[in-house]
C-alpha cells in the first residue's frame, strides 16, 4: 500500500557552470551540465529519466601505461597488427553492481565539445596525443545506454619509435545507438631509413652481404617510405592495414617502424 504522504512522481533540474570534476591524477573535467530527473512513479524505476545538455569546457586525460618492459610495445602493437581477432563484445560498469536500481533510469542526454577535449597517453615507447570534438546523443538506460553521433579527432599524433603518425583530417568514430561505433581513422608517416641497413633488417639480402653493412657507411643510400596507417571496423572489432610508397609487404612495414 502506498503511503499517502510519500509523493508519487517528482522533478530534479541540475544547471551549473564550469564545474570542475577530478579522478585521481588521470582525469580532470570542466562541464556545464543543464539536466533535468523526472520521476512518473517512484514505485516504478523504468519510469526514471534524465535528460538535458552537458557542455564539456574542457576535458584531459593523461595516463602512463609504461610497465618497464623494453618488449611491451613491441608485443602489443605485433599483436593488434597480426592478430585483429581481439574482441570485447560486453560493457558492464562495476559501479552498478553496488546500485542496480540505477541500471533502469533512462536517458536522453546531449554530450557537446568543441575541440576541448585532449588526450595524452603513453604506453612504453609510444605516445598518442588527441584533440577531440564531440556531437553526441546517449539514449537508452544506464545499463544499455544507445550513443548517437560523433567523436571527431581534430588534431593528433600517435608516436611510435620516434616516428610521429599525424590523424588526417576527418578521423572520427561515428556512433549509431550502439558502443560499437564504426571507426575511420587515417594516420600518415615518412620514414627515411639507410637502404642497406633496412635490407638487413629485412632479410633482402644475402647472407655475404649482411655481414659486410655497416650503419656508418658512408656509401648507403637513403630511402624515403611514407607509411600510411588505416583503422577500419568498429570499436570493438577494429581492421587495421598499412600502405606504403614505395610499396613494402606488412611484415616489413612492421619491421621499419619497429626497429
Amino acid at each position: 500500500v502506498r503511503n499517502s504522504l510519500a509523493p508519487k512522481s517528482g522533478k530534479l533540474s541540475v544547471t551549473a557552470n564550469n564545474v570542475s570534476l577530478r579522478t585521481k591524477d588521470e582525469l580532470s573535467l570542466t562541464l556545464s551540465p543543464d539536466i533535468q530527473f523526472t520521476v512518473k512513479d517512484f514505485a516504478d524505476f523504468d519510469t526514471f529519466k534524465a535528460s538535458g545538455n552537458i557542455d564539456i569546457a574542457e576535458a584531459k586525460y593523461k595516463k602512463n601505461f609504461d610497465d618497464g618492459s623494453s618488449n611491451f610495445i613491441r608485443d602489443q602493437i605485433l599483436s593488434l597488427f597480426i592478430d585483429s581477432r581481439k574482441r570485447v563484445d560486453t560493457y558492464s560498469p562495476s559501479f552498478l553492481r553496488k546500485y542496480p536500481f540505477l541500471s533502469k533510469i533512462n536517458l536522453d542526454l546531449g554530450i557537446f565539445a568543441e575541440n576541448s577535449i585532449s588526450v595524452d597517453v603513453k604506453i612504453a615507447t609510444a605516445v598518442v596525443m588527441l584533440e577531440l570534438s564531440s556531437q553526441l546523443k546517449i539514449g537508452g538506460t544506464v545499463k544499455d545506454f544507445a550513443p548517437t553521433g560523433i567523436f571527431s579527432i581534430n588534431s593528433g599524433i600517435f608516436n611510435l619509435r620516434g616516428n610521429d603518425f599525424e590523424f588526417q583530417n576527418g578521423a572520427q568514430v561515428a556512433f549509431n545507438g550502439s558502443l560499437d561505433g564504426k571507426i575511420d581513422i587515417t594516420a600518415t608517416t615518412e620514414i627515411s631509413t639507410s637502404s642497406d641497413a633496412f635490407s638487413a633488417v629485412t632479410g633482402n639480402t644475402d647472407l655475404d652481404r649482411r655481414k659486410r653493412i655497416s650503419t656508418s657507411n658512408a656509401n648507403a643510400s637513403s630511402d624515403l617510405y611514407s607509411i600510411t596507417l588505416t583503422v577500419g571496423g568498429t570499436v570493438f572489432r577494429p581492421v587495421w592495414s598499412f600502405d606504403s610508397s614505395p610499396y613494402l609487404t606488412d611484415t616489413n612495414v612492421y619491421a621499419l617502424i619497429l626497429t
